[in-house]
């Protein structure tokens, strides 16, 4: 079996360590997941989240436009330095 791929990544560097960055990955059934530490270390659940998957939600409600910089999501959720949305191949 090939493994899964994202449909989409975000990606954002670390409030506290500029060398560290985490993604955010949309998954095609609709998870949101982040490699943050808040974010794994925290029980499964509906509310397993973190600054970076909460402004990623934003920006997919349409609270952010689509089309305005990564900073836009980054600027309304408290991540300062969001350095680049991917999207998964």
């Amino acid at each position: 079996m090939a493994k899964e791929t994202p449909v989409k990544k975000w990606m954002f560097s670390s409030q506290s360590n500029p060398d560290r960055s985490y993604t955010v990955s949309l998954w095609r059934d609709g998870r949101i997941t982040c490699n943050c530490p808040k974010w794994c270390f925290k029980s499964a659940g509906a509310d397993r989240e973190c600054l970076h998957t909460n402004g990623v939600k934003l920006q997919l409600n349409g609270n952010v436009p689509a089309n305005e910089p990564a900073a836009a999501i980054a600027a309304a959720t408290g991540p300062k330095r969001m350095i680049r949305f991917d999207e998964a191949s």
